[in-house]
């Protein structure tokens, strides 16, 4: 998976939407990959788990650090809740 921003520099919109729709950038997935990594819980909630996983990289969420990669964990959950 990869996530190519439009935003580069600039901070992410607002959860309120304040800033109305916007395009975040690009999140590309290997679907061969992300296939071979899905193992026994099947493809869709892989994919599902890879574009939620972009779309946090999108809003500026990192995990190089521990306490940042819970706080994307957590993101990413909380997107995945509104889909499954």
């Amino acid at each position: 998976m990869l996530s190519f921003s439009q935003l580069e520099g600039e901070p992410a919109p607002a959860a309120s939407g304040a800033l109305g729709p916007r395009v975040l950038g690009d999140v590309v997935i290997s679907v061969e990959q992300a296939a071979r990594q899905a193992g026994e819980g099947g493809l869709e909630p892989e994919l599902l788990r890879l574009i939620a996983h972009g779309l946090c990289h999108l809003l500026g969420f990192d995990h190089a650090r521990a306490r940042d990669a819970r706080a994307m964990q957590a993101e990413e959950a909380r997107l995945l809740a509104v889909v499954l």
